[in-house]
């Protein structure tokens, strides 16, 4: 979000997504967001900006919303250039919390981190963050089952945060003294690990339905939604841009 932002470089190789409102008189820009037309880094949005005038009225997480959208169609996982302002990450984190949260709420099966990031788009940096600050991370070591007994640890991926990550809390912290057990029937490895060699710490989402419902429930509804069946867009149309 553009609370303070400036301009370095030529906007040539940006893509910008204008948000307008529409009347009888014509179309009124309310805000955009940049994102590049090929990101080493993969993110899927480099400035986003609601004008002062509209401020509080949605715009920014539906522009967020939008931007997620884009990376589902492109079958990519998602996330904004760091660093984020202070405003962003609110934006951000607000957006995190009720989209893992719906997924996770109406899940029959227990998810991993990896099934979420392939559901919302949102990176696996992000959401682990994300559950994390909202306590549903639990923490594995090798040889230590989520009840305390030992037991051979599964295979993980690492995850290394990248410079910038906004740490809301650290998902590498040590593991607890005693871990807690995950709550049925949403608890699964989440298949990331915050080290390596003896001290690697696992991931597992630990959540009882009821703890979902509740934490939805106190999730303020957006003011303004994103109608996927709406989009009238493809990567095809992305490519196409790029190569102009």
């Amino acid at each position: 979000m553009g609370d303070h932002k400036t301009l370095y470089y030529d906007v040539e190789p940006f893509l910008f997504y204008v948000l307008t409102f529409r009347d009888s008189e014509g179309c009124h820009p309310r805000g955009y967001f940049s994102k590049e037309k090929d990101s080493p880094e993969k993110y899927n949005l480099a400035c986003l900006l609601t004008f002062p005038a509209f401020q509080g009225a949605g715009y920014g997480r539906f522009l967020i919303q939008f931007s997620y959208l884009l990376s589902k169609r492109e079958h990519r996982l998602g996330k904004p250039e760091r660093p984020l302002s202070d405003l962003g990450l609110r934006g951000y984190f607000s957006y995190w919390k009720s989209a893992i949260l719906e997924i996770l709420a109406g899940s029959k099966a227990p998810l991993s981190v990896a099934e979420l990031a392939k559901l919302t788009a949102i990176h696996p940096n992000d959401i682990v963050l994300t559950l994390n600050s909202l306590g549903l991370l639990g923490y594995v070591t090798p040889g230590q089952a989520a009840g305390g007994e030992a037991t051979q640890s599964q295979p993980a991926t690492p995850v290394t945060l990248a410079p910038g990550t906004p740490k809301l809390m650290s998902p590498t912290t040590a593991t607890p003294a005693t871990p807690a057990t995950p709550a049925s029937p949403l608890s699964a490895s989440g298949g990331f690990s915050g080290g390596a060699g003896d001290h690697a710490v696992q991931h597992y989402i630990r959540a009882s339905k009821e703890q979902l419902q509740r934490l939805v429930a106190s999730q303020p509804p957006p003011k303004l939604q994103v109608r996927p069946e709406l989009l009238k867009w493809d990567p095809a149309q992305r490519k196409a841009l790029n190569a102009s």
